[in-house]
Order: C-alpha cells, then sequence, then structure tokens
C-alpha cells in the first residue's frame, strides 16, 4: 500500500504543511523489469517511487505486521564533506515486525543527481539519532545502484564525496583534489581528532616557503590557512584514516609529489636580557651546523615579543645539511645568539621561548711554571656571545682584557690569577693556578789543567 500524506497546522496563514509519500509492506512499487520475478517475501518493503528497496531472504510478514518507507523532505546535519544523492528516506517498522537482521537496503540513483568525479564514492549513511555513520556500501556504477546492511529502523540517505585513504601514524602526502580553496578546518572536517599538524611549500616564498597549520598551537603561528587545488600538502596524522572531501573535480589533479620532507616549526616568545631588548621585525634564523636552514620575523602578541620559524628537513638543494634526528639546531636574533640549543625533531610543533645566551663552560690556563723574569701566557675559553674578559694578576700589578694576555711577575711565589668574564646577559669568574720559580745559579766554566 501506497500513498500521500498532507499535514498541516491550524493556523493563522501562512500556516505550516507539508506532504510526504509513504510505503507500507508488500511489494515494490514502480520496480524496474528485472526485479520483477523476485518473490515478494523477498522483498518486504520499498518506496513509493521504488528508488529504496528492503531486501532480506525468509523475511516472513503475518497480517499485522509491516515495514514502512516515508521519503525524507530534509535530513538533519549533513555532513559538510558530502553531497545528498536524491532523497532521504525513513524506514519504519509495526512493533511486532520480524528481525530485520541480516537484510539489506538497496537505492537507485540517477547518474545527473550525482556531482562530477564521486560516482565511485557513494556510499549509504545511517542516521543514529546523533550524527550520520557511514555503512559498508557495495556500489554497481552500471545499473546505478547501491547496497548496504540494513541498520534496522531509521534514517537513510545516499551521499557522495570523494575518499582519500591516508597513512599513519606519522607524516603523509596527499594532493587536494578539489577546485576551490577551503579553510583547513573545514577540508579536514571529516578527519577531525586523527591529525594534528599540515604543512605546503609555497616556492615562491624565498625567505619563508614552508606554511604550517597546526591544531594545538596559537593562531599567530599558523599562516596556511587554506587548501589550493592541486597541491601537495604533508599531514601528521595519529592513525590510517580515509579523507573524505565535497565537490571533487572529474579528473585527479596532475601533481609531483615528488617535494622535500616535512620542516620542524618553533615558536614561542623572545626574552628581553641584560641590554637586549626584543621588538617586532627582528629577524630569527635557525642554524645546524653553521647553515642557516630556517628564518622568520618577530611579532607583537598583544604585550609579548613572539617568533615563529620553519626549520627544513636534509634534502636535496639548498636544505642540504639541514635538520634530522641528532642534529642540533641554534637560534639567532638579529643576529644574537639565543638559548635554548634544541635536537631538530618534526614530531609536533615546538614551543621553545628564546633568551640570550649566558655564559657557561669557562676555562682559564697559564704557561707556568715560569722562570722569574720570563713571561707568563694567559689564556681562557668559554662559550656565549659578546663576551669580554679582564685578568686580575694576583700581584697587584694593573689589570688586563682580552682572551689571551701575559704578564711578567717580579718575585717567586705561588699566584692566583683571577679572569672575569662579561656579556649583557651575565658574569662568570674563574681562577688560575701561577708558580714563578728563581733564576738558576750561572755555570761557571774552568780551565782543564792537566799535570
Amino acid at each position: 500500500m501506497e500513498g500521500y500524506l498532507h499535514l498541516w497546522v491550524e493556523e493563522a496563514e501562512p500556516r505550516r504543511e507539508i506532504v510526504t509519500d509513504y510505503s507500507i509492506g508488500g511489494s515494490p512499487a514502480h520496480m524496474r523489469a528485472h526485479w520483477a520475478h523476485m518473490r515478494a517475501h523477498w522483498v518486504p518493503g520499498s518506496s513509493s517511487d521504488g528508488q529504496i528497496i528492503l531486501f532480506g531472504r525468509n523475511l516472513t510478514f503475518r497480517e499485522d505486521e509491516f515495514v514502512a518507507f516515508q521519503s525524507a523532505t530534509t535530513l538533519p546535519s549533513v555532513p559538510a564533506w558530502t553531497t545528498v544523492v536524491g532523497y532521504g528516506y525513513r524506514l519504519t517498522a509495526s512493533a511486532n515486525a520480524p528481525d530485520l537482521s541480516g537484510s539489506s537496503i538497496s537505492i537507485y540513483y540517477l547518474g545527473s543527481d550525482v556531482p562530477p568525479g564521486e560516482e565511485n564514492w557513494l556510499r549509504i549513511y545511517f542516521w543514529n539519532g546523533t550524527s550520520w555513520r557511514q555503512l559498508p556500501t557495495q556500489l554497481d556504477t552500471y545499473h546505478n545502484f547501491v547496497s548496504a546492511p540494513t541498520q534496522g529502523p531509521g534514517l537513510y540517505a545516499l551521499m557522495s564525496s570523494i575518499e582519500i585513504p591516508l597513512y599513519g601514524p606519522g607524516w603523509d602526502l596527499f594532493a587536494y583534489p578539489v577546485q576551490a580553496t577551503p579553510l583547513v578546518t573545514q577540508a579536514l572536517a571529516s578527519i577531525d581528532g586523527s591529525y594534528s599538524t599540515v604543512y605546503w611549500y609555497n616556492g615562491s616564498d624565498s625567505t619563508d616557503p614552508w606554511k604550517v597549520y597546526d591544531v594545538s598551537v596559537p593562531p599567530w603561528v599558523n599562516d596556511l590557512s587554506t587548501f589550493r587545488f592541486g597541491e601537495a600538502y604533508w599531514i601528521s596524522l595519529t592513525q590510517s584514516i580515509t579523507l573524505s572531501l565535497n565537490g571533487g573535480s572529474p579528473s585527479s589533479p596532475n601533481r609531483n609529489l615528488n617535494v622535500q620532507s616535512p620542516p620542524t616549526t618553533f615558536y614561542g616568545s623572545v626574552l628581553a636580557g641584560g641590554d637586549f631588548t626584543p621588538t617586532a621585525g627582528m629577524v630569527v634564523t635557525a642554524w645546524i651546523n653553521g647553515k642557516m636552514c630556517g628564518q622568520g620575523t618577530t611579532l607583537q602578541n598583544g604585550g609579548d615579543i613572539v617568533y615563529s620559524v620553519n626549520v627544513f628537513a636534509d634534502g636535496p638543494g639548498g636544505a642540504s645539511g639541514c635538520g634530522m634526528p641528532g642534529r642540533y639546531i641554534t637560534f639567532a636574533v638579529n643576529g644574537q645568539s639565543m638559548l635554548p640549543r634544541v635536537e631538530w625533531n618534526n614530531d609536533q610543533v615546538w614551543n621553545v621561548p628564546l633568551s640570550l645566551a649566558a655564559i657557561t663552560n669557562l676555562v682559564a690556563m697559564n704557561s707556568s711554571p715560569t722562570l722569574l723574569g720570563q713571561t707568563t701566557w694567559f689564556t681562557v675559553t668559554a662559550t656565549g656571545d659578546d663576551i669580554t674578559y679582564s685578568w686580575s694578576f694576583g700581584d697587584g700589578a694593573p689589570m688586563s682584557s682580552g682572551a689571551n694576555v701575559s704578564h711578567s711577575y717580579a718575585a717567586v711565589g705561588e699566584y692566583s690569577a683571577l679572569v672575569t668574564a662579561t656579556n649583557s646577559v651575565t658574569s662568570l669568574a674563574t681562577t688560575t693556578h701561577v708558580v714563578i720559580v728563581s733564576i738558576p745559579p750561572h755555570s761557571v766554566f774552568l780551565p782543564l789543567v792537566q799535570k
């Protein structure tokens, strides 16, 4: 039995009303000829337009048992990455109807209703009351026919999208196949929670070609906002998953995916110290074994000066010799060395505040023991930036400056020479022990007399 139902609300014009169709039990209505031979108990229900069919072997319905299909005029919260093809249908069953386990839902579609390039990814979805769930779907593009296991009474709809398998955990590379420029978060909505970072290499930007979007960083770090058709993107995944996209192209993008490996990104505050005061517009550079592997610019963020730098992975061209696990990065701001020194790692985006390099590893040495009247040489080494050294030789003589100095002591004895290392951040001192010995007696040579 099938028919149409007209419902309305008795209220002042314009009143709310709706017309919908329904089909209850029995043989399918308007079925295609190749289904006509099927026995009725194999096909206990279909929609009034014949587009959706409930199929099951050995489903026996008594006179007081039935299933019904009603076309849905609206669908709740359709996933943004899909396009609804045709109509949605609501399956209902009488309280005493047979169990529908093992049965299937089959839907016919018009090829003209499917967006170009998406027919191979037609899927049946089921609304579970809170969200849509994609069902395992069998597709016959020759007969314009799909089927999926019945989930019981509820709302079913045929939807299309483009599906791209992505493999994780870790990095994977894909080309964006949609001729549109959606926000990164919109394009990746179907895998929300399964990715952390996306990189795009913009070859037209010679200073900072890598653009990044990360789910966990402050907005000022992210300089990748949209996807572009045909461009290649690195994505860091927590698991293997299928990316579903809406509005695909009939042909795949012609893009060479042989691009450089993804970089790593560091960001954070640039801290003042000594006579160093950071300001917006300073150049931040990242160095690995004396090679510059990344560059950025400081920004004003509220009351803070902040930075963000993408550090290249080791690779061909200008990235040769750059980052890989086990290699360490040093940072500089306007040429001023900064701390800390960190290991290259692109497992995530890193929050690393930068501060001036304090003095460490201060070591002083001298050339003693020295004979009285001769010169004693002093040298000092340290780790830090813009360091000056001042020496006090421990005998009351005037002080001297420099990393390499000399001094002559006027008396035999032991002295403690003090060297003080200073830069705009810290001051550090150490001593070196000096020994001055007496002049040995002159040798006297007497003539040899032979008797």
